[in-house]
């Protein structure tokens, strides 16, 4: 059972968690805001809080399973213990499907912040850089998928990729706010956002998975 977040505003919590060098998006500031304007921002039993775009599905009952989670160490990708300066560019803050897949802020080489996926490794495979910009993944949200993590959903319709397709209802309230909000069309699918994926383990030029997979170098 969860309980509703009393403590400081989910804004504050996330920029507090991340490390020099990493800011929290303006837009991410304000849709922070009104998820908790609107209830719903919650807390897991050991205390971490969560927020989800559809206030209504704040405990996930027929809902997504893609929510916002406070900032945190990515040990099995870069242990800060054995990588404690790379550690520093890492900080995942997205559940993007239940396997435990996420999305996470990377500092590049030249110190620029990225928005990227990790894959879980015993489900979703895809990693890399995954949108442009912030309001890139806000409108990504907004298209509806019960979960990101998979490559193979993006040219689908979210109500094509549904589990339980006669359960699907799109995030309204989001989507209406996001809309007036910085006016904006809704994108139909997460193929018009995301950038090619690469895999695990597979040969790639993109520059977050020649990053990670030259930590065991960089320790």
């Amino acid at each position: 059972m969860v309980t509703p977040n009393k403590g400081s505003t989910f804004a504050q919590l996330v920029k507090a968690k991340l490390p020099i060098g990493m800011a929290l998006p303006d837009e991410f500031s304000e849709l922070f805001d009104w998820i908790e304007n609107n209830g719903g921002t919650s807390s897991y039993p050991d205390g971490r809080k969560y927020a989800v775009i559809e206030p209504s599905q704040i405990n996930r009952q027929g809902g997504s399973s893609i929510c916002f989670q406070e900032p945190y160490d990515n040990h099995w990708m870069c242990p800060a213990d054995t990588n404690p300066k790379e550690a520093m560019r890492l900080r995942p803050f997205l559940r993007t499907g239940g396997d435990g897949s996420c999305a996470a802020f990377w500092l590049d080489d030249q110190g620029v912040q990225r928005i990227v996926h990790i894959g879980s490794g015993s489900g979703s495979i895809i990693i890399g850089i995954w949108v442009e910009t912030p309001l890139d993944l806000l409108k990504l949200l907004a298209v509806g998928y019960e979960e990101l993590c998979w490559e193979e959903s993006y040219d689908q319709k979210p109500i094509d990729a549904c589990y339980e397709p006669g359960n699907f209802s799109k995030p309204s309230l989001y989507r209406a706010w996001l809309s007036d909000k910085y006016g904006i069309t809704i994108p139909n699918t997460a193929a018009e956002i995301v950038n090619d994926m690469s895999k695990m383990g597979e040969p790639s030029d993109d520059p977050f998975c020649i990053w990670a997979a030259s930590l065991n170098d960089r320790g």
